[in-house]
């Protein structure tokens, strides 16, 4: 939640959830109840979004490939 006439709080938020629902296509499945939801949302993230997904913001490495880089 933003704090109070500051709606630029949540932008990031938004741009990952959209960013999810957008490369998932998560409305095309079937999900019996809200642990499958969790499972699929889990599996994407972390098999996709944190160690494969190239990020513009981290000079076109994945988050993990980032870490490894500046750990350096």
């Amino acid at each position: 939640m933003s704090r109070r006439g500051q709606c630029w709080d949540n932008a990031p938020t938004e741009s990952f959830f959209g960013t999810m629902k957008q490369e998932t296509d998560i409305a095309k499945f079937i999900l019996d109840d809200c642990g499958a939801v969790e499972i699929a949302m889990l599996d994407w993230i972390d098999a996709w979004y944190n160690q494969t997904r190239r990020h513009t913001t981290l000079d076109g490495c994945s988050p993990i490939e980032f870490e490894l880089k500046m750990a350096a």
